[in-house]
C-alpha cells in the first residue's frame, strides 16, 4: 500500500498479514492528523481486537481504550487504565501508574460518574502519592482535598476509611492543626453514628496522632492508639481486612511512640518490632515506613545501635521501592544514631539540618517538623 511504499510501516516478522509503524513520531504524527472522532474510532477497533486476542498486553488495551473514550462509553477505558496501574505498580513503575490513575480520575470527572467510583480512584492516586512523595506534598493535597465532601457523603464506610485517614494525616502532616482538628472531629463523628470498629479505629487512631504532634499527654496517646488497635481487630473479624490491616499498622506505629514517650523502652522497641512484622503482610512502601519508625522510635529512647541495624533497612527498602520521602526521613535518625556512634555529633548534625531542609522544601514535611 502507499504506506508500505513511503517507508511508513513495514511487516510484523512471521506475519503475512500484520504491519506496525516504522517509528512511534510516524505513528503520532498520522494520530493527530486524524479527526478527532475518526481517531476515537480507529483506536477503539484496535482495542477491541485486541480484546480477542489470547494474552493481550494490558497496557495497550488501556492505551487504546482511553484514546477511545469519546466513543466507548462504558466502563472499558476505565477498568483498563486501573488494570494497568495495578500493573505498573508490581514493577514500581510509580509515574506510569499514577499516569494511569490520573486519565482514569479524568475519564470519571468528564463522565460525571458514580461519586463513589471517583472517591475509590482519588483513595488509590492518595496512597500511591503518599508512598512516592509524602503525606504532605501537594499532590496529595490536589488530589485528596477535592474527595473530602464525597468522603462526607459516602460516611464511614469501611472502604472509605483509607481517605479519611489520608485526609485527616495531610493536614496534620502540613502543621494546618485546625483542619486537621476538624477532620478529627468529624472522624469521631462519624465513628459514633455508624459504630463500625474500622470507624471507630481511624478515630482513635487520629485522636492519638494529633494529642502527640500538639505535645499532650502522652499517657492518652498509647491509650488511644491500643484502642484503636483493638478495634483494628475487631473490624478484620467482620471482614474489613484490607483496612483493618492498614489501620492496625497505623495504630501500632503509635503505640511505639506512646511508650517512647512515656519512657517505657522495652514496650515501645517491642512495639517497633511488631510494627516491622505486620508490615510484612503488605506493600514495600509500608515496610520501608515500619523500618524507618523504628528508627525514629530508638532515637526517642535514645538506643543508637537499634536505630542503626532499622535505618540501614530503612533505606535499602526506600531506594529499591522508589520511595525516596522515607529515604531523607531515614537520614535524620540514622545521622543521630552515628553521631552517638562515632563521637562526631557535629558532622552528623549538619546531615540531619540538610536532610530536614530537603524535606522541607519537596514539601514531604511540613518546614516546622
Amino acid at each position: 500500500g502507499v504506506a508500505a511504499e513511503n517507508g511508513l510501516i513495514d511487516a510484523v516478522p512471521g506475519s503475512a498479514t500484520s504491519y506496525r509503524f516504522v517509528h512511534a513520531l510516524v505513528r503520532e504524527t498520522i494520530y493527530e492528523k486524524l479527526p478527532p472522532v475518526r481517531a476515537a474510532r480507529s483506536h477503539a477497533q484496535v482495542a477491541i481486537a485486541l480484546e480477542q486476542a489470547p494474552k493481550a498486553s494490558i497496557t495497550a488495551l488501556a492505551e487504546h481504550f482511553w484514546r477511545a473514550a469519546a466513543v466507548v462509553v462504558d466502563d472499558r477505558p476505565v477498568r483498563y487504565l486501573l488494570m494497568a496501574a495495578d500493573e505498573a505498580l508490581t514493577v514500581f513503575a510509580h509515574e506510569q501508574a499514577e499516569t494511569y490513575l490520573r486519565r482514569a480520575l479524568q475519564l470519571l470527572l468528564d463522565r460525571d460518574a458514580d461519586p463513589i467510583a471517583e472517591l475509590q480512584v482519588r483513595i488509590r492516586l492518595v496512597q500511591l502519592l503518599v508512598g512516592t512523595q509524602g503525606w504532605s506534598s501537594e499532590a496529595v493535597k490536589e488530589i485528596a482535598e477535592p474527595a473530602r465532601d464525597l468522603a462526607l457523603a459516602a460516611g464511614s464506610r469501611p472502604d472509605v476509611i483509607p481517605l479519611w485517614d489520608a485526609l485527616f494525616v495531610q493536614y496534620w502532616t502540613r502543621g494546618t492543626t485546625k483542619i486537621a482538628k476538624e477532620m478529627s472531629e468529624q472522624l469521631r463523628v462519624e465513628a459514633d453514628k455508624s459504630g463500625h470498629p474500622a470507624a471507630i479505629a481511624a478515630s482513635r487512631l487520629a485522636a492519638s496522632e494529633l494529642e502527640a504532634s500538639l505535645g499532650g499527654d502522652a499517657a492518652q496517646v498509647l491509650d488511644d492508639a491500643t484502642e484503636a488497635v483493638r478495634q483494628a481487630e475487631l473490624a478484620s473479624e467482620q471482614g474489613a481486612d484490607d483496612v483493618a490491616r492498614y489501620l492496625r499498622f497505623q495504630a501500632t506505629i503509635m503505640v511505639a511512640f506512646g511508650w517512647a514517650l512515656q519512657g517505657h523502652n522495652t514496650a515501645a522497641m517491642e512495639a517497633a518490632r511488631r510494627c516491622i512484622q505486620l508490615a510484612q503482610e503488605g506493600e514495600e512502601f509500608w515496610q520501608a515506613v515500619a523500618w524507618m519508625v523504628a528508627g525514629y522510635v530508638a532515637m526517642i529512647i535514645d538506643e543508637p545501635e537499634f536505630a542503626s541495624e532499622t535505618n540501614a533497612t530503612a533505606i535499602r527498602l526506600a531506594d529499591e521501592g522508589g520511595f525516596p520521602w522515607v529515604a531523607a526521613m531515614t537520614s535524620v535518625s540514622n545521622n543521630w544514631a552515628a553521631a552517638r556512634l562515632d563521637g562526631d555529633p557535629a558532622e552528623h548534625a549538619s546531615r540531619m539540618e540538610e536532610a530536614i531542609e530537603t524535606l522541607s522544601e519537596t514539601g514531604m514535611v511540613d518546614g516546622q517538623a
